[in-house]
């Protein structure tokens, strides 16, 4: 059985790049502040490079799945896309349908766009998601963000 490693394509670096340069940036003008005020930045910043090791990981080890080798490559160019209109879509109907609605199903239609393997299992992880975020902004830290009324029901 032959290996396949995927390409490196350098334009896909450019985000991340950007989002490195930024960092750095933010941890050099923060050097002379407290732990107290940083210790929730640097905490963040070790898990996020905890994920892209493992991101990095699965990138050089992986092998390409039968589907990515079938993948049309007319469905393939139009990815980019929906990922930056699907996050206008998503703040553009908040208002209108609430956060916990809104974000459950720009979550469960963006994995499914994206490839995901099965509509139950995009559905159960949207899900977590999103209960996850409305436990964490609205109970925990009382945040006020749109919410969809029904009758008397809050969501």
């Amino acid at each position: 059985m032959e290996e396949h490693k995927k390409r490196f394509d350098p334009y896909e670096a450019i985000v991340p790049g950007i989002a490195l340069f930024f960092g750095v940036a933010y941890f050099f003008q923060t050097s002379d502040a407290s732990w107290v005020a940083i210790k929730w930045p640097y905490a963040l910043a070790a898990l996020t490079g905890i994920f892209w090791l493992g991101i990095v990981a699965v990138y050089v080890f992986s092998h390409p799945s039968a589907r990515e080798a079938k993948e049309s490559p007319s469905i393939e160019k139009y990815k980019p896309l929906v990922i930056l209109i699907a996050p206008l879509l998503y703040i553009a109907m908040m208002p209108f349908l609430g956060f916990a609605l809104s974000s459950f199903l720009f979550l469960a239609l963006l994995f499914r766009w994206l490839g995901g393997r099965s509509w139950l299992r995009n559905i159960a992880i949207a899900f977590s998601i999103t209960a996850i975020l409305y436990v964490a902004m609205i109970i925990l830290m009382q945040m006020s963000l749109p919410r969809l009324e029904i009758g008397s029901f809050l969501l």
